[in-house]
């Protein structure tokens, strides 16, 4: 712990603030002295000298950043650039006098500080002088020239009383600058004090001069203040506040029951209303699961490659979807697979199991398909909810995140046991494919057999083949198998929706 206080640690080489012998030169870090007096807000940066050389090399990178950094803080246009240049040297010498003119090209915020008077070097005192009146780089706030203690004097503890009045002194008896001194317009730009008094008068003439400019600024800031409060929620008396919890516990709750019911919740519009979204999922779903039948023809071998194959096809379906993401069936693949799965059975029988196998072969796609539409959907719920917690609690601006995590957590554990229960329903429609249409089946069924024994009798004529008994127990599995796609719709389709809604909604 550092027991070095006050000014004095400063300037006591002894002081660890000051062992360290890798601190750095310069930094961009801001100290920042606070000193207390007159009610008044002002801002004095005092910034490093330029720089063109470094005793070491590796700190040649000073000297750019400590340009970089004035150049910084001399570009607004609110600040007075005091322009401190030595009397030892011309100031188009000067980098620093360059900064100030391309920071203020007008030279209207430039004050010049003209020091170290008291050694100025012989032959050197007219410029000086000329410049004080103006007569060379003139500045519209003009130069003033002060004479700062020495070294000796702050090793002796010179008091700011004595060192203004030698500098007063100096001025009143040097042989070259006295003139100003007796003058009566110039004598006002010499010395420390009458820095400061020039000083505190810019300060209060430019504070002036921008108090239109401020007070625009207030009132924009005022405005915009008072738009942000105007959006917070009313200050609700202590005694209310249950009630009004209760009331949006209610409402998101009434909400919720429109949801489950397939009716419009409160707030939101048609097209982002929950259930017509849930309903178009439905669809999407619907339709990736009846892409995956599959599809048939006919023809036997490459003898019949231009032959078409009978697919489904509803009035309004996409001419597109034919290839149904696998190569057709012919009618040799089917009697393939029946002639595998026949059993002990009287003649012109099908074998229910090559239906199953045909079906089952399709199936695969359905899975992802199915845990897809979940997932959207339960997303969409999530996000209507929220919405709704969004609404119905804006009073309680601190409990809308606990509330909405809460909801976004049931929302996830709902998804779960729907995922679980879709499960089972796969599982059921894999091991056994069913249908409770069964007099769409039916018709359905009969439909396509009569089209492909159609398309099999003109294509057995043009080449004068004749149709066999297995040719049109195929065909009936073909039309079987059709007929549980089109007319049946599988079962995953048809329940889906139900444990989906189900399961998803709030207790």
């Amino acid at each position: 712990m550092l027991h070095c206080k006050g000014y004095a640690s400063f300037i006591d080489p002894t002081c660890p603030l000051l062992a360290d012998t890798d601190e750095l030169g310069f930094s961009r870090n801001v100290v920042v002295l606070e000193i207390q007096g007159a009610d008044i807000s002002l801002s004095l940066i005092d910034l490093p000298g330029i720089i063109n050389s470094t005793e070491k090399k590796e700190d040649q990178y000073l000297i750019n950043m400590i340009k970089d950094m004035v150049k910084h803080y001399i570009e607004a246009s609110q600040t007075i650039i005091v322009l401190a240049v030595h009397a030892l040297s011309d100031i188009q010498n000067q980098v620093v006098y360059q900064m100030a003119r391309e920071a203020d090209p007008r030279q209207q915020r430039t004050l010049g500080v003209i020091t170290k008077a008291d050694v100025i070097p012989p032959g050197s005192h007219r410029m000086w002088i000329r410049m004080m009146q103006g007569d060379l780089f003139p500045l519209d706030l003009g130069y003033y020239m002060v004479v700062n203690p020495n070294q000796v004097d702050l090793d002796q503890g010179t008091s700011h009383e004595d060192a203004v009045d030698k500098e007063r002194r100096f001025f009143m008896t040097d042989a070259n600058l006295s003139s100003l001194a007796h003058s009566n317009v110039w004598s006002k730009n010499l010395g420390l004090s009458n820095l400061t008094a020039a000083l505190s008068k810019q300060l209060v003439d430019r504070t002036t001069a921008e108090l239109p400019q401020m007070r625009v600024k207030v009132e924009d800031a005022l405005k915009g203040v008072k738009g942000q409060l105007a959006q917070l929620p009313p200050n609700l008396p202590e005694l209310s506040r249950p009630g009004k919890l209760v009331d949006g516990v209610q409402r998101l709750g009434r909400d919720v029951d429109r949801i489950v019911n397939a009716v419009q919740a409160t707030g939101s519009s048609a097209g982002d209303n929950y259930n017509c979204l849930h309903s178009k999922l439905l669809d999407t779903f619907a339709r990736n699961v009846y892409a995956s039948r599959p599809a048939f023809t006919v023809a036997n071998g490459t003898d019949f490659a231009k032959e078409k194959s009978v697919v489904i096809r509803d009035k309004d379906e996409e001419k597109d979807d034919e290839g149904y993401g696998t190569k057709p069936m012919t009618l040799e693949d089917v009697t393939d697979i029946l002639m595998e799965m026949r059993a002990y059975e009287l003649p012109g029988y099908s074998p229910y199991p090559a239906v199953l196998h045909i079906i089952q072969r399709h199936q695969p796609p359905w899975k992802q398909h199915v845990y897809s539409c979940l997932d959207d959907s339960s997303a969409a719920l999530g996000n209507q909810l929220l919405l709704l917690v969004d609404m119905h609690f804006k009073l309680f601006p601190r409990l809308v995140p606990r509330i909405r995590t809460f909801v976004s957590q049931l929302v996830k554990e709902k998804q779960a046991s729907t995922r679980m229960e879709l499960q089972k329903l796969l599982d059921m429609e894999g091991g056994y494919p069913i249908t409770k249409n069964d007099h769409y089946f039916t018709s359905c069924k009969t439909v396509f057999l009569q089209q492909l024994m159609a398309t099999l009798k003109k294509v057995y004529k043009h080449h004068s083949f004749p149709i066999e008994a297995e040719d049109i127990t195929a065909l009936d599995v073909m039309a079987t198998t059709l007929a549980y796609y089109k007319g049946s719709r599988p079962a995953c389709i048809v329940s889906v929706p139900s444990p989906a809604t189900s399961a998803l909604r709030l207790p």
